[in-house]
């Protein structure tokens, strides 16, 4: 297992000029990274309980993005869904989710 330090270490010298936010691994959920270019991206971080938000633009489209990359709990989605919407992030029209959002269909689907 390798620590996330690490992790940002090795894609930081394969991208020398990328800008790279990473998350430990809390718990059972796994860490989070986010990768991107200045050159084409202007965009600022924030990290969560739930994820890394990033804010800004990107070259070639017009106006302010909004990214949120997160990794959901397995269990008790509903209060992570809640979390979410208590950020007022989900009414963007530029927003990008995306992640590992841990959905299930069954009690059945989850294990390890």
């Amino acid at each position: 297992m390798h620590s996330t330090s690490q992790i940002v270490d090795y894609f930081q010298r394969m991208f020398l000029t990328w800008y790279i936010v990473a998350t430990d691994a809390t718990s059972r959920s796994g860490g989070l990274a986010a990768f991107w270019d200045p050159r084409r991206e202007n965009l600022k971080a924030f990290t969560y309980l739930v994820g890394i938000f990033l804010v800004g633009s990107i070259k070639g489209i017009p106006g302010r993005m909004h990214i949120l990359n997160v990794y959901a709990p397995y269990k008790e989605q509903e209060c992570f869904s809640d979390i979410v919407e208590a950020y007022g992030i989900l009414h963007s029209s530029s927003l990008i989710f995306a992640g590992d959002l841990n959905c299930t269909i069954g009690i059945e689907e989850i294990w390890g």
